[in-house]
């Protein structure tokens, strides 16, 4: 391998919170190897080329989780944690809801392929037999999609019950003629699971109702973290907690930084961190800083007297970041926080924080090759990566030649033509920018990013009526998909935090 490794070790830090020391090194080479493989590209170069491309979505996310993490475990793990948790925690949880709410919340984050979470799942049914008048929420999340295959099926192999009790194979399971072992249908249909970057994504969210848990579990999980990425990871769960809630990690994660301000208790050598109730200052009516976050979200970055809204019509998807890393102050810290690409109204993200970033360099390199090299010898994909890497440069002139040679070569590819009118627009060429996405749309018109940067054109030139016939075309477009779903072609912002940034957008002159 001729690069530097510290650059994907850099890469997969940032975006996914995974450490790669030195002496891990060798095991990221077969993971980049691996990844680079299911990806269909040419080398473990190419995919770090990719990567430094603002090519990092949640596809490549999920590739490098399934070749870079350890995706296997068994019921019961831990029996000491289990024990505990069926003779006092659990019960203790379920007793303080059984004359009120009876609500019970369990998180499992990194859930793997689902034996913590239905272990779980078995317990709850054994200490609540009445748990249809109950509302009862078992979730497991993973940052490794390929898992959920396995959790969703319900059926593992012998070596899932190492160590596990004979009473939970005897009585929870039915043997296939395959030798396999299928889970109980009632007990599978107790857990839901989710796709969740513990790094990346947002939590505590109302929205995708990561909130208010009784109980999280992140096991054998922060270890694989950096120190500062645990940190926090774990303030982050702790504020997804209800007051009296329970966070557990394994005994070898515990530190006084993962604990931050949680009560600690130790059982059995378990250590469990508790949420104590809030009786004076901040945040009192508001534990897990919801509200606040919100009205953060609401402030501008920055002291100014000029119009947000107006300041948002010119470059949305920007003010979408913005708002996001405003709520979540503790995300931005990052160097560039999630899969930064293409601006619906500011082109492919010319991100000038990039000089900062420590591979930076690397990607320059890249950048100048591609500013030099004939388009006959790149096919599409590659030419478009280069025009991203150019245009986060500044180069926009070389940028919209690349992104050009791309179209020469698949002139019915919906997103290139957005590539370039996001370019275009980058340059003060509107109306060329317009032509570019009306053959968006021609090609594809449920490409919503597409009908946001229109709205944002016409906004900016007056056509009030216009603009806010193409948000409103957008928001439909958006309301179509889950909230959670990543838009492609965008920084890694999802469908509800972009269709809250229209309709911010659509207030005085833009509605009809």
């Amino acid at each position: 391998m001729s690069y530097d490794l510290s650059v994907p070790a850099s890469l997969i830090a940032e975006r996914m919170g995974l450490n790669f020391p030195e002496d891990r090194w060798p095991d990221l080479v077969k993971g980049l190897e691996k990844t680079a493989q299911c990806l269909g590209l040419e080398s473990s170069h190419a995919l770090v080329a990719r990567l430094l491309s603002h090519s990092f979505g949640q596809r490549e996310v999920q590739a490098l989780a399934a070749h870079l993490t350890i995706g296997e475990t068994h019921f019961f793990r831990s029996p000491d944690t289990f024990a505990m948790l069926q003779s006092w925690l659990l019960p203790e949880l379920i007793a303080a809801q059984q004359n009120t709410t009876r609500r019970l919340r369990i998180w499992s984050a990194g859930c793997a392929t689902g034996q913590e979470p239905y272990s779980l799942a078995i317990l709850i049914s054994r200490l609540i037999p009445d748990r249809a008048d109950w509302d009862v929420t078992i979730l497991g999340t993973d940052v490794n999609h390929e898992v959920f295959a396995t959790a969703g099926k319900a059926e593992y192999t012998q070596w899932s019950f190492r160590g596990t009790p004979s009473w939970v194979v005897n009585g929870y399971f039915t043997r296939t003629p395959e030798g396999r072992y299928l889970l109980d249908p009632a007990i599978r249909d107790m857990v839901t699971f989710r796709y969740l970057n513990l790094v990346d994504d947002v939590y505590p969210s109302l929205g995708s109702d990561l909130h208010d848990f009784d109980l999280i579990l992140c096991r054998n999980v922060l270890m694989y973290f950096s120190r500062e990425t645990a940190t926090r990871v774990a303030d982050r769960l702790h504020r997804s907690l209800r007051e009296g809630g329970y966070f557990l990690v394994t005994p070898s994660e515990a530190s006084r930084e993962i604990q931050g301000d949680l009560t600690s208790l130790m059982s059995n050598g378990e250590i469990i961190y508790k949420k104590a109730p809030k009786i004076n200052g901040a945040g009192q009516g508001d534990p897990h800083g919801l509200v606040a976050e919100r009205r953060a979200a609401e402030q501008p970055a920055h002291k100014t007297h000029a119009r947000p809204a107006a300041a948002a019509a010119s470059h949305p998807q920007r003010a979408a970041h913005e708002s996001k890393e405003q709520r979540h102050p503790a995300a931005s810290a990052k160097p560039a926080h999630a899969p930064r690409k293409a601006a619906p109204s500011e082109g492919p993200r010319v991100d000038r924080r990039g000089k900062n970033r420590p591979f930076a360099a690397y990607a320059e390199k890249l950048a100048a090759e591609a500013a030099t090299r004939p388009a006959k010898e790149t096919d599409p994909v590659e030419a478009a990566r280069e025009a991203r890497l150019l245009a986060d440069r500044g180069e926009l002139g070389h940028a919209l030649a690349r992104c050009e040679s791309a179209l020469d070569c698949d002139k019915l590819n919906p997103s290139l033509y957005y590539l370039k009118a996001s370019i275009l627009q980058e340059l003060g060429r509107p109306d060329e920018a317009e032509q570019a996405l009306q053959s968006t749309l021609f090609l594809d018109g449920s490409f919503a990013l597409a009908r946001i940067m229109l709205g944002a054109i016409a906004r900016n030139q007056s056509r009030s009526g216009e603009a806010a016939k193409h948000f409103r075309e957008a928001l439909v477009l958006l309301a179509q998909m889950p909230s959670n779903t990543v838009l492609p072609e965008t920084d890694g912002l999802t469908a509800g935090e972009m269709a809250e940034t229209v309709a911010s957008l659509m207030g005085s002159e833009c509605v009809s």
